[in-house]
Order: structure tokens, then C-alpha cells, then sequence
């Protein structure tokens, strides 16, 4: 019986699979968050959505008070650790 042809030798699977995905691993885990968590850029976009939600969070209440409803309506802010990923 004849072999199959591969186009990847035993080697080749190993460096693809196993040694790139730790690599990424890596750069993220000490690369990545810790240049996420530093960025002023990202930590005053998130400050603005949060205000964003807060505006949202008034407006519903207020359309809701304004409709006779007695609910309320709470939205969670977000935080750094919702973007990162362990």
C-alpha cells in the first residue's frame, strides 16, 4: 500500500501548530495587555463610553418616568479587565 503524500513533513506541523500559538500567547500575555493597560488613548475611549452609556442610562429613565413607569433602568459601565482576555 502506498503512503499518502503530505504536504507538511512532522516538522512543519510542529513549528505551524505548537511553537506559533505559543509565541502569540506570549505576545499578548507581555505584550499587549500591559500596552493596553498603559494607553492613554484607550483608557480616555473607554471614559467616553462609559459616559456614553451614563447619557443612555438618563435618557431611559427619563422616557421611561415620562411614560408613568416606575421601572428603572441600570446599565453597567465597563471596565479594562472586559477587554483583556487571560
Amino acid at each position: 500500500m502506498s503512503k499518502k503524500k503530505s504536504y507538511m513533513s512532522k516538522d512543519g506541523i510542529l513549528n505551524e501548530g505548537i511553537i506559533i500559538t505559543a509565541i502569540e500567547k506570549l505576545f499578548k500575555l507581555f505584550v499587549a495587555k500591559p500596552a493596553l493597560k498603559k494607553s492613554k488613548k484607550f483608557k480616555s475611549a473607554l471614559n467616553d463610553l462609559n459616559d456614553s452609556i451614563l447619557d443612555l442610562e438618563k435618557s431611559l429613565n427619563a422616557e421611561l418616568k415620562a411614560m408613568g413607569s416606575k421601572d428603572k433602568v441600570k446599565l453597567k459601565p465597563y471596565k479594562l479587565k472586559d477587554f483583556i482576555r487571560k
